[in-house]
């Protein structure tokens, strides 16, 4: 979340639980500079307390060469930055699908859900990653309680947990326990 009256770019993450990894992916669209120059992206400043130590602080300058715009387009993706963006963005649909359900869209809610699932179907398909079957099986079952949610209450209210609860936790806690392979 934004810091009121902070600096610009500033965010409080929340509660975390220590020894838990976090990714946090930012997209940066950065404009001027000097060919083949090094060029200052952001400034990364993390502090979180440590119980029985008080606070304790990382700060980063993050940097990169300026390439020209052909260069850029033709650099492979991060294989493991593209799943933690695909998994975030899996997160957002899952709020998503809340606030259509809210709104009484279930039609659109139920769309969205299939979307995902047959999304997720094609990662673990092409990929193998037990991360993408994981999704695709907790995105089936949710669309499987949404299918009843327009007629049953209690199918409803199951439905809004669930979905809650997996975006909470895809957005605040990786179930990655270290590199993949």
């Amino acid at each position: 979340m934004p810091v009121e009256g902070g600096a610009a770019g500033a965010y409080v993450l929340g509660t975390l639980l220590a020894g838990s990894p976090l990714e946090i992916v930012a997209r940066v669209k950065v404009q001027g500079g000097e060919l083949r120059q090094p060029i200052d992206l952001f400034d990364v400043r993390l502090s979180w307390e440590v119980p029985g130590d008080g606070q304790a602080e990382f700060q980063t300058l993050v940097r990169m060469e300026c390439h020209d715009p052909a260069t850029v387009a033709a650099a492979p993706l991060n294989a493991e930055v593209n799943r933690a963006v695909e998994l975030l963005q899996s997160a957002r649909m899952r709020r998503r699908a809340i606030e259509l359900m809210d709104a009484g869209q279930i039609g659109a809610m139920q769309a969205l859900l299939g979307e995902q699932v047959a999304h997720w179907g094609e990662v673990y398909a092409r990929t193998g990653d037990a991360e993408a079957a994981l999704e695709h099986d907790e995105l089936s079952v949710l669309a499987k309680v949404a299918e009843r949610a327009g007629s049953d209450p209690s199918a409803f209210r199951l439905a809004r947990k669930q979905s809650s609860y997996q975006a909470y936790m895809r957005s605040l806690l990786s179930r990655r326990q270290g590199p993949k392979p």
